[in-house]
């Protein structure tokens, strides 16, 4: 995957939707005081040196796994997007398939000058003491390399045998961790489908395979989030 290329796409999707639909959401907030504004925000830092991205895994004390290298050294060392969108009442009845009246997305991927204390958490648990979790999450945060921080939890690749193309976990603090894509490159493609969307685990859960478990961005509640924002 080109992840300079796909970084751009997130931004301009971040920059056209808040240019769409601007000018609709402060006629929305004259009918109706308790609207809340759009907000839409969207930047992409340059990406790390070679010798940046090696430091990084210095302070880490750990070699990354090869896609988030390539996203640091082709991508960008912070991917920052941020979407709040209360939707319009001429499009409430299209929301309600999303599941949702307020939309929200976008995090911080692979935020450099984060990704060290990330790591650092995932090391010690949400608590503090691996060993408090049940083994299913003892498992997946002891080989977490996180890439996002939402809330209390984190988006991370399980690396659990240095393997080149690890599965993205969603970190749970709470308990109930699970897989989310097969690898790094899909999420991006998953998530870039569903606008998005997120990615805190209840907004996400709505687009999981049953069978899987990973993002699925061709079931109908998908492509009503994309009809949504104006993408089909």
């Amino acid at each position: 995957m080109n992840y300079r290329r796909w970084c751009k796409r997130a931004k301009n999707f971040i920059q056209h939707f808040a240019e769409r639909f601007r000018e609709q959401d402060k006629a929305e907030a004259q009918r109706d005081i308790q609207h809340e504004p759009l907000e839409a925000h969207a930047r992409i830092a340059p990406p790390l040196t070679a010798l940046g991205r090696k430091r990084l895994e210095a302070h880490m004390r750990r070699t990354l796994p090869p896609p988030l290298r390539a996203f640091l050294e082709k991508g960008s060392r912070n991917c920052y997007l941020h979407y709040c969108w209360q939707t319009p009442s001429d499009l409430q009845s299209l929301a309600e398939e999303t599941g949702e009246r307020t939309l929200y997305g976008g995090t911080a991927l692979c935020n450099a000058k984060e990704m060290i204390t990330w790591q650092e958490w995932c090391r010690e648990g949400p608590t503090g003491h691996l060993d408090d979790l049940p083994p299913k999450d003892k498992e997946l945060w002891s080989h977490a390399v996180p890439f996002a921080f939402t809330g209390a939890n984190f988006l991370a690749l399980y690396d659990k045998e240095d393997d080149r193309d690890p599965p993205v976990a969603y970190l749970r603090h709470d308990g109930g961790s699970f897989l989310l894509a097969p690898n790094f490159d899909e999420f991006l493609r998953q998530w870039e489908q569903l606008c998005y969307l997120g990615p805190d685990w209840w907004f996400l859960s709505a687009f999981r395979d049953p069978r899987t478990g990973f993002l699925d961005a061709t079931t109908p509640r998908a492509r009503a989030v994309r009809k949504l924002f104006g993408l089909e």
